[in-house]
């Protein structure tokens, strides 16, 4: 069965392990950011899919690294939105590489 509902382009911005290593050492603010396209049936239900894919996808990224303790990237605050032209935040040759959920 093919899903019917549209896409939307879910943009957000964390801090990385080594982005979080080099702010406390230096107290810069360094951040990342990644994006996923977000099959949903409206923008509200992209955006709440998107915000637990930063979260598991951010935490996944600490456990990796060894990381003992992990970030809530939910209650941290980043930066996140949909995309309403995502050819401006991304080149064409990579919206087609990106992640989908």
């Amino acid at each position: 069965m093919t899903s019917h509902a549209p896409l939307y382009l879910f943009v957000f911005g964390y801090e990385s392990p080594s982005d979080r290593a080099i702010n406390d050492a230096t107290g810069a603010d360094h951040e990342s950011s990644a994006a996923v396209w977000v099959t949903a049936e409206s923008e509200v239900d992209a955006l709440e899919k998107g915000r637990q894919y930063a979260q598991d996808y951010v935490r996944n990224l600490y456990i990796e690294a060894g990381q003992k303790t992990l970030p809530d990237w939910l209650l941290d605050g980043y930066a996140h939105w949909i995309s309403h032209n995502p050819s401006e935040e991304y080149p064409t040759v990579k919206l087609d590489v990106l992640p989908r959920i």
